[in-house]
């Protein structure tokens, strides 16, 4: 099964009076290193996520996965825009100067506040004794 370089499977979970968005991010490691020798160690990923409501952006918060991930569910996203980015770097050379890869494409998910509360609900009645 092929698998898009950074996929994205976006949930809504509504409930009454609550509202949740998360969404499921998924990819393929490398197995190549950028000279096109194998990769023969562990690879560690981590994700970063640069929140912007609406204003202001905040500098983007590293999520450190470990070795071997291919795939994360965030937690509960605020409303606004996130923009997730990821890294590889092999396990054993974390110290290494240019051990990890360059960051990878940019997924953009906006998140929308949740509709305003329904405030005129009347009963419709016509009729009586």
């Amino acid at each position: 099964m092929k698998r898009l370089p950074l996929a994205l499977i976006f949930v809504l979970a509504l409930a009454p009076q609550a509202f949740a968005a998360t969404a499921t991010l998924k990819w393929t490691n490398p197995t190549q290193r950028t000279d096109g020798s194998t990769i023969t160690g562990a690879l560690t990923t981590t994700i970063f996520d640069t929140y912007t409501p609406a204003g202001s952006t905040s500098a983007g918060v590293p999520i450190n996965l470990g070795v071997g991930t291919t795939g994360f569910v965030t937690g509960q996203l605020q409303p606004g825009t996130h923009a997730f980015q990821i890294i590889n770097c092999e396990a054993s050379t974390l110290v290494v100067a240019g051990a990890c890869s360059a960051y990878s494409n940019i997924l953009t998910i906006t998140v929308l506040n949740p509709p305003k509360a329904i405030i005129d609900l009347v009963d419709d009645l016509t009729g009586g004794p």
